[in-house]
Order: C-alpha cells, then sequence, then structure tokens
C-alpha cells in the first residue's frame, strides 16, 4: 500500500477540527497509509520581516528533517496547482507512482522559506482564499478521502 505523509506546522489545537482528521484519516485507511506528523511551527516575539525569515528557515529545516531523499514533496499553498476533485484523482495516480513517499506540506502562518520553496517547486492549492492551517488540513483531509472513493469506483456523492 502506498505511503502517503501529511507535515503541518503544529497539531489541531480545536479538538474539533482534530477529531474531524482524524475521522477521514480513519476513512482513507482501506485505500492508503495517511501518516500526519508535524515540524512545529515557530513563535515569535516581534513579527518583523527578520524575525519571521528567520522562523521560516528554522521550519523549513525542521521540514527537511522530515523527508527522506526519495520523497515526492508537493507544498499545500494558495498559489499552487488548481484542481477539481474529479481531475485531482486522476493526477493522484501519477504521484503515487513514486518511488517514496507522497509528502503533502502545509506551511505555517508565514508559508514557506525561500530555501524549501526553491528546492520543492510543485504546489497544490485547496483554493485561492488564505485560510488557518487547521481548517486547510480537515478539508484536504476529506478531499483525500473522496479522491481515494473515485479511484476506487464509489460514488462520489452519497
Amino acid at each position: 500500500m502506498a505511503k502517503l505523509l501529511i507535515l503541518a506546522p503544529d497539531p489541531c489545537s480545536n479538538k474539533n477540527m482534530e477529531q474531524l482528521c482524524q475521522y477521514f484519516k480513519k476513512l482513507c485507511s482501506p485505500y492508503i497509509n495517511v501518516d500526519l506528523q508535524y515540524f512545529g511551527s515557530k513563535k515569535m516575539q516581534k513579527a518583523n520581516e527578520a524575525a519571521i525569515r528567520q522562523a521560516l528557515n528554522q521550519e523549513g529545516e525542521a521540514i527537511k528533517k522530515k523527508l527522506k531523499g526519495d520523497d515526492k514533496v508537493i507544498l499545500m499553498s494558495e498559489w499552487g496547482d488548481k484542481y477539481e476533485t474529479s481531475k485531482l484523482a486522476t493526477q493522484f495516480e501519477s504521484w503515487l507512482n513514486c518511488r517514496g513517499r507522497l509528502v503533502f506540506v502545509f506551511g505555517s502562518a508565514h508559508g514557506f522559506s525561500n530555501d524549501i520553496k526553491e528546492q520543492y517547486k510543485q504546489k497544490l492549492s485547496l483554493s485561492p482564499l488564505t485560510t488557518q492551517h487547521e481548517l486547510a488540513l480537515v478539508i484536504w483531509m476529506e478531499q483525500l478521502y473522496r479522491i481515494f472513493t473515485i479511484r476506487a469506483g464509489k460514488r462520489y456523492h452519497y
């Protein structure tokens, strides 16, 4: 079975959001092993440009420590490629054929370091809207479930 890793800044602080993530993770389990890990967003005393850059660089290093050389890494970003769910289900075929894990990375409040953006060019957008990472994570977990049920030939709407 293919392996999928989702890297997020921090665990959901909202219990309802965490329950929804776990619910959709369980629904995905017949189709794919979803591993949800956290790299830890850096807290800042003052959010000036230098502090933001330093925090992003530290987060970038933490992200890299979670990755392996043969991982297929896709950054979740409002500036990424946009798909309808059915087209994304088709796109998943090629992504799942990677040698290593398929990894989706959610950035922290300030996004990704320049190093991460330069090293991992592929980006996926859930929406052009900016949203809290916890909500984006729930939406992505639900979409993963839909993608895998579509791929399995099951009904899309119930």
